[in-house]
């Protein structure tokens, strides 16, 4: 994709002009036939003409959403970023969208490409799975661009979690075999210690199931928290107790934040359990033999600020898609670790996520949440 991603548009006099030209070359019976959201693009990316599929799918008026860009349309987090709006942001770079329609306009050829979408909706943020075609279309009034819109959400999805849920289930299930294994084998080992671990193994199977089945509830919007008063100190310390022993963190130092301040606060306690077990996980999996991760909470400006922090820095590619659903730098079927924070902290326990990572300083990810 270019570098250079033109920010200027034409004004309203200018694009219903352009409507009104296309409008009667193409009547709206036409376009309104198509089975797929479509709008037809001019070459500054500006929509211009659109069918009733697309004008539903994005919530606006036909007069409302003339002139826009697509993902201002579609209510791309993304797209207040800058001033110049959809395209020109940091994030823009990796959009599946963007690519499709400038390859389209430099290549003067059709283009696919698949695209997520975190959009702003009245329940908080959700991802939208989509492929986006675009092609371009030769008129007396110059090129234009049709770009159409499928949605492969459910597809998507079903696959992440599917694979997700298998991968970490196995996980958990094998460590309870080789237990048994272990008991079965070795007659002089401890029958009450290894039965605790075994108890322990099973508990945790039970947990992956709960995990991905709330998981499902929660992308379907039907997930209702459960909100209790807990002590923020002890719930790192806990965490920090508990993944010292934790098979990915051999070989690393877990420790408690020096700075880290008891603060009192009223929250679904399993939710955010999850949210910090995942900063730690990504934590833990990002730092080499050797390093060091941090978890600390302490009060801020009448908040509780919760972090996770470690020494490695991430690549642009990676800061810039982080909190996508299907991204990971695991491997295929992964990728709800961060994704899942996101939703959890924003749309269940109504506070912030945001990360830093930089050379020198390293990454660190937080959870602001009302405190009191």
């Amino acid at each position: 994709m270019r570098k250079v991603i033109p920010a200027h548009r034409l004004d309203k006099e200018a694009i219903a002009r352009q409507h009104e030209g296309l409008r009667q070359r193409s009547p709206s019976e036409f376009l309104n036939s198509f089975p797929l959201p479509m709008a037809v693009l001019n070459p500054l990316r500006q929509i211009v003409f659109c069918n009733e599929l697309f004008l539903r799918t994005a919530g606006m008026t036909d007069q409302d959403i003339l002139g826009k860009r697509a993902g201002e349309a579609m209510r791309c987090i993304y797209a207040g970023d800058t001033k110049d709006g959809c395209g020109t942001a940091s994030h823009c770079r990796v959009c599946g969208a963007l690519q499709a329609v400038i390859e389209a306009i430099d290549k003067n050829r059709a283009c696919e490409r698949e695209c997520q979408l975190l959009i702003q909706c009245e329940s908080g943020i959700k991802a939208r799975d989509l492929r986006v075609h675009a092609s371009p279309w030769d008129t007396p009034d110059g090129t234009f661009y049709i770009v159409t819109i499928a949605d492969i959400e459910d597809q998507k999805r079903r696959q992440t979690l599917e694979r997700l849920f298998f991968h970490d289930i196995l996980n958990t299930a094998g460590g309870a075999k080789g237990l048994t294994r272990l008991m079965l084998e070795d007659p002089e080992e401890d029958p009450r210690e290894a039965a605790e671990l075994l108890d322990s193994a099973l508990f945790g199977l039970v947990e992956e199931i709960k995990k991905q089945k709330d998981l499902l509830l929660m992308e379907q919007g039907q997930f209702v928290p459960s909100p209790s008063d807990i002590e923020g100190l002890a719930t790192v310390s806990g965490l920090a107790r508990e993944f010292r022993a934790h098979p990915k963190s051999e070989g690393r130092t877990l420790v408690l934040a020096a700075d880290a301040a008891e603060v009192t606060l009223s929250t679904d306690p399993i939710l955010l359990r999850r949210a910090l077990v995942n900063m730690l996980l990504n934590a833990v999996e990002a730092t080499p033999a050797g390093g060091t991760v941090t978890i600390g909470v302490r009060p801020d400006n009448g908040d509780a600020l919760f972090w996770v922090h470690n020494e490695t820095v991430m690549d642009e590619q990676t800061r810039l898609q982080v909190f996508k659903r299907s991204f990971s730098t695991k491997g295929p079927g992964r990728g709800l670790g961060t994704y899942s924070i996101r939703m959890l902290t924003k749309n269940y326990l109504q506070g912030e996520v945001d990360f830093t990572s930089e050379e020198g300083a390293g990454t660190t990810f937080r959870i602001r949440l009302k405190a009191g």
